[in-house]
């Protein structure tokens, strides 16, 4: 049975104190420089400013306002007072909502099993479902989860409080004028030329898994520009931003993996005949996590600009064009085909020396099997004295590897490589009267990296006479000050993870 629309009026008039569920009602409510403009306030937390709310433009909705998550005050909870209720009769307590936006699955679980219901937040739950007839809410961590997920943030009015700086350290910057040029960025600062006429395309398609738009075109004297943002659920991409990759294995695994590094290129083909590509950006949007601030500007003013919702991370590019002609024609048709660049996918592991300089490696994603003769490996010293300089010593040792793979590969299908970084340069050892001292920069020992840093050294050259064929390859490990018995390596194979897509924009 529909409940009336004044559940919250009877809510009130319950004589029972429901500070043991998180909210209070207070004759007179303080607003914070978060609280939106033209807010309700429909009770309190009694603890670090938090408060609950409706909103004019969102009717019934319920949000939690918390001042000290700067940047992230304020998000939906319950679509109605009811629903809140509901929702806190499945957990008991109005912190676990509050906080429900910032936590996954697991987390809300972990508080249920935690922070079990008190004696006195029952008996206040008993008389809320014998006042109401309400049934606690089957699914409460989905149900708070798919809200906030439908809800634009940006949408939300504020007071001017909430954009002075003195008073919300994390205020938003407000966006400069929106003018795009064929040489600047998307904003007025820095701006050269005279911007381009928008023309407003609105394409949509899927590739690599994620939804792109084109939302505009702008045509400028030089040539065209084009936008393209591509929309991904940031829960794809977060667990990705936890822990540093220690080895270059694990960044070229996350490099391949997380789908922010899509590594895209574009061509265009403008009336027909191919755009001149000089060159674009791009940049990414993750929506912050509590006392994140407010992300990147530049990325958040393209975003609201074309009211695309910041609860999403997003990828976004801008391509530049000159006219085939070189002289602007009017714009009739417009083809977009988008490429990935290869990315590295690191395959199998193996130790030299090697009984019989045979080895057996295998393609991550085919699982095809080549197979790595060793013709030759032996300890090599790089002549570092033209790079010598700031008190520093650099690494000289290395090893190289010649070696034969069948079936055969082109040198940019894949690379072999040492799993093991190159030492870092370190402070020269000189001479003195009173005995060897560290040369020190600053008061600190300058670390250097090497040309070709994890994948050998790649400023070195050595030179060999032809053998008796070109299949002959060459591998080299990284720089150290000694050399080893034992080099780990590894090969690594550079593929396109996606197939080329072509979009007819115009």
């Amino acid at each position: 049975m529909r409940i009336p629309m004044n559940t919250y009026e009877r809510f009130q008039k319950m004589k029972i104190d429901f500070a043991c569920l998180g909210i209070q009602q207070l004759e007179h409510y303080e607003n914070y420089y978060c609280t939106p403009k033209d807010a309700v306030i429909l009770g309190s937390a009694g603890v670090d400013g938090i408060h609950y709310c409706t909103i004019p433009e969102f009717g019934e909705m319920v949000f939690a306002v918390n001042p000290m998550d700067f940047g992230d005050c304020v998000h939906p909870i319950a679509r109605n007072f009811e629903d809140l209720l509901r929702l806190l009769l499945s957990c008991a307590d109005m912190a676990v909502l509050e906080q429900c936006y910032a936590w996954d699955e697991e987390e809300y679980k972990a508080w249920l099993i935690d922070c079990p219901a008190t004696r006195e937040q029952a008996q206040a739950l008993a008389a809320i479902q014998s006042e109401f007839g309400l049934e606690p809410m089957e699914d409460a961590f989905s149900y708070v989860k798919q809200l906030q997920r439908e809800f634009d943030l940006s949408k939300i009015p504020y007071t001017e409080d909430f954009y002075d700086i003195d008073m919300n350290p994390a205020a938003p910057k407000p966006a400069p004028e929106w003018k795009v040029t064929f040489r600047g960025d998307f904003h007025s600062a820095d701006q050269q030329g005279t911007p381009g006429i928008p023309v407003r395309t609105n394409k949509e398609f899927h590739w690599a898994g994620i939804d792109w738009v084109i939302p505009e075109v702008y045509a400028c004297e030089e040539g065209i520009v084009v936008l393209t943002l591509g929309k991904i659920d940031p829960a794809k991409v977060r667990k990705y931003m936890t822990g540093e990759p220690k080895t270059q294995e694990e960044i070229e695994r996350m490099d391949a993996e997380c789908p922010l590094n899509i590594h895209l290129r574009c061509a265009a083909k403008i009336n027909g005949s191919n755009g001149v590509y000089c060159g674009g950006s791009g940049m990414v949007w993750m929506p912050p996590m509590p006392g994140e601030g407010n992300g990147y500007d530049d990325a958040r003013w393209v975003l609201e600009h074309y009211g695309f919702d910041t609860n999403y991370a997003w990828i976004i590019n801008r391509d530049n064009y000159r006219w085939p002609s070189g002289i602007r024609p009017e714009l009739n048709s417009l083809e977009i085909t988008i490429t990935q660049r290869p990315v590295s996918l690191s395959g199998t592991h193996f130790k030299t020396p090697v009984d019989g300089n045979v080895v057996k490696v295998q393609h991550p994603l085919s699982g095809k099997i080549y197979t790595l003769t060793i013709e030759d490996l032996k300890n090599e010293e790089a002549d570092m004295r033209n790079v010598q300089g700031m008190g520093l010593e650099f690494p000289t040792k290395y090893t190289q590897m010649e070696y034969r793979i069948e079936p055969e590969l082109a040198s940019r299908q894949y690379r072999i490589m040492d799993c093991k970084q190159s030492d870092e340069p370190r402070p020269m050892k000189i001479t003195r009267a009173e005995g060897p001292a560290e040369v020190q920069i600053n008061g600190e020992a300058a670390a250097i990296g090497i040309i070709g840093g994890a994948d050998g050294p790649t400023a070195v050259f050595v030179g060999r006479p032809n053998r008796k064929t070109s299949q002959l390859r060459m591998a080299s490990s990284s720089m150290r000050f000694e050399h080893v018995d034992e080099v780990e390596w590894r090969i690594v194979f550079l593929e396109k993870l996606h197939e080329d897509i072509t979009i007819q924009v115009i």
